[in-house]
């Protein structure tokens, strides 16, 4: 009788053991629970296990060190071992009861205990390795596969679960060996990491685990906040408040940079004064808008504090109310040194044109100024209907200091221009822009600052360009610049010396004498990098008799070159393109970005460029299977990129003027009347 006891109680704890699977099943985990450690403690064994000290530090140091047959050693002095069949599944069934009730630290004690009762058991090192995982601790869990199977394979290298726990095994490897920097890596070098990448994907980044958001948060990671873009149609939704609110709280109040492409659509979720709000820090504010049919102008802005903005940045089809703009520029006034109104208002009172500048602080700091008027133009109407100008000439005297000043769809006075800002340093004036007819006298004599280093001008007529800067302008004077070789002109028009950026876009072709005037000073300087005329009269090179007018046209400090209007000439056709073509490279050694807006060059003459060393040749025509096969043949063997887009470094390029702008730039010129 005393030898079937055993079998009896065997039998008892496996139907207890079902009974409990049955309560598992119908998820009824608490009657479970008690139906699994019943089982347990009918186990002859006597173990115990949930009244047991807890060994889970020692098993998963022992793992940890690769040396979990040692520490199974030294606990089995005070520990009992168990195989009987049932007690180990009753433990396997219980410890999955409590990970259905979210009680993980205690499923790990349990699984701890349980490699310690039956340590060549695969069950409880796949337990084990469950748990451990659910704790995001790959490395560790992959650690347990390994010397589990080791344990198991030495006393039973046919057990029927030896192939799953290597399948296990070999799942989490990749997870194992390639470590998560984040929980190595010092945190200098984690913020060094992060910072390469775009706040949207900073954004994302906080969802891969805990563990990244939890550095990412931090106190010392709070400079990955302090830049924050934001595109509402490119995420197809816009950021609510709370997480602005959230992602402020990162930064620590500390946001220094704040991009908004799509401000419209953003700001249907907050507020323009509750971005502002969160911003104290705010150094720079860019915002444009991306459809052109939000035509309402925003009219609420409440500054309740000082902003100590150095750029405000207003793109393209983004229109703010004047007094909205008025009280923004003054928030910041003491502090702005650039800004940007791409649409600035235009607004009549009293059938008198508004002075925009009205009500305006003095801008000692500013450097950078863009203005462009907000204007709707109509093809069937540009040439009969007039364009009403907004007046620039007296911002000059709110912003003294300027160095770079950039304009179109704007009244002016050039001279009043260049004489209220002795620090000129770039001028672009676009083919809209207006002046005063007559223009007012002047008692001084005006001249081009002398640090003009840029000089971007757009015209109808050739005989303007020196207009525009107010130095050509007086009755019985032709409208021609004087050759190099005449005498000296009373009017004393300048010849700019020190020029570095040089961009003439005109209708009609310079004459060679005005090409030369205008050009050769800076050239032979050896101050001049990018040159940029439209068209480029270079008939001449094409006729031996006369290409010696050209020989001073060369230099070695030349890096961007436009190479337009041969097309109007048709001499593309001509028997010496090609050597005229790479006769340039012969005058400009260090040439490196070339500009063929719509000319249609042969690739053979393409791929001479860049043989010769051009990285860089933008085109506005397109694609055929030709030039494709020639892009992936430059940029494979010489490393240059043939660009079907206009080059962005010259200021008539700036991507946010309006789409009547890009006839103009392409030469399909089209300038309202005057």
């Amino acid at each position: 009788m005393a030898a079937l006891a055993p079998t009896r109680a065997t039998r008892a704890s496996a139907a207890i053991l079902k009974r409990g699977q049955k309560f598992y099943e119908q998820k009824k985990y608490r009657h479970a629970e008690k139906a699994f450690l019943q089982a347990m403690n009918l186990c002859m064994c006597g173990v115990a296990i949930e009244k047991e000290p807890c060994i889970a530090d020692d098993i998963l140091a022992s793992i940890s060190q690769s040396s979990l047959k040692d520490g199974l050693s030294k606990l089995s002095a005070s520990s009992k071992r168990c195989d009987n069949q049932v007690h180990v599944d009753s433990i396997d069934c219980l410890i999955a009861t409590y990970e259905q009730q979210n009680q993980v630290q205690l499923c790990l004690s349990l699984a701890a205990k349980m490699v310690n009762l039956c340590p060549r058991e695969p069950k409880a090192y796949l337990r084990l390795g469950k748990i451990l995982r659910l704790k995001q601790n790959p490395v560790l869990a992959y650690l347990t596969y390994k010397q589990g199977i080791e344990l198991v394979q030495r006393k039973n290298p046919n057990h029927v679960m030896l192939p799953k726990l290597h399948s296990q095994c070999n799942k989490i490897k990749a997870l194992a060996v390639f470590f998560d920097p984040i929980t190595i890596l010092p945190i200098e070098l984690v913020r060094h990491i992060f910072k390469l990448l775009d706040f949207k994907t900073l954004c994302r980044s906080l969802r891969v685990s805990r563990t990244w958001k939890a550095a990412l948060t931090t106190r010392d990671a709070r400079d990955l906040w302090s830049v924050q873009s934001y595109n509402p149609f490119r995420s197809l939704a816009a950021p609510s408040s709370k997480a602005l609110e959230r992602y402020a709280r990162y930064a620590n109040g500390a946001i220094h940079e704040l991009y908004i492409d799509g401000l419209y659509f953003f700001m249907q979720k907050t507020e323009l004064s509750k971005i502002l709000s969160l911003s104290q820090s705010l150094k720079i504010l860019k915002a444009r808008e991306q459809h052109q049919h939000f035509g309402r102008p925003i009219q609420n802005l409440s500054l309740k504090m000082p902003l100590s903005l150095t750029v405000l940045y207003l793109g393209r089809g983004l229109r703010l109310d004047t007094s909205v703009l008025t009280r923004l520029v003054n928030a910041c006034a003491g502090s702005l040194q650039e800004l940007s109104i791409f649409e600035i208002p235009e607004c009549r009172q009293d059938n008198a044109l508004w002075q925009w500048y009205d009500g305006w602080p003095k801008l000692e700091s500013l450097k950078v100024v863009r203005v462009s008027c907000y204007k709707v133009l109509r093809q069937t109407s540009l040439l009969n209907d007039p364009v009403t100008y907004l007046s620039m000439s007296d911002f000059v005297d709110l912003a003294p200091n300027v160095e770079v000043v950039w304009f179109d769809y704007l009244r002016y006075d050039p001279r009043k221009l260049l004489h209220g800002c002795p620090k000129l340093r770039s001028i672009f004036i676009g083919g809209h822009a207006s002046m005063p007819r007559p223009l007012p006298k002047m008692e001084v004599e005006v001249t081009p600052p002398e640090d003009l280093r840029e000089l971007h001008l757009e015209e109808s007529r050739i005989g303007e360009i020196t207009e525009r800067l107010g130095l050509h302008v007086h009755s019985g004077v032709t409208n021609s610049p004087p050759s190099m070789t005449s005498n000296p002109s009373p009017l004393k028009i300048p010849q700019f010396r020190k020029l570095e950026k040089l961009s003439l876009l005109s209708l009609r072709r310079l004459s060679d004498s005005e090409f030369e005037y205008l050009v050769r000073p800076s050239m032979e300087s050896g101050t001049l990098r990018e040159l940029d005329v439209r068209p480029l009269p270079l008939a001449a090179l094409f006729d031996p008799a006369q290409s010696k007018k050209l020989d001073w046209f060369k230099s070695e400090a030349i890096t961007f070159l436009s190479l337009t209007g041969f097309s109007s000439d048709n001499l593309h056709q001509h028997k010496l393109f090609d050597e005229v073509m790479s006769g340039i490279f012969d005058r400009f050694p260090n040439l490196k970005c070339i500009d063929v807006s719509t000319e249609v060059f042969p690739d053979s003459v393409l791929a001479n460029f860049v043989a010769r060393g051009a990285k860089k040749i933008h085109y506005r025509q397109k694609n055929s299977v030709v030039r494709a096969d020639l892009r992936e043949w430059a940029r494979k063997h010489h490393g240059a990129d043939i660009i079907g887009s206009a080059p962005p470094n010259l200021p008539s390029m700036h991507p946010d003027r309006g789409a009547t702008y890009n006839g103009f730039i392409d030469d399909a010129i089209v300038v309202p009347p005057l």
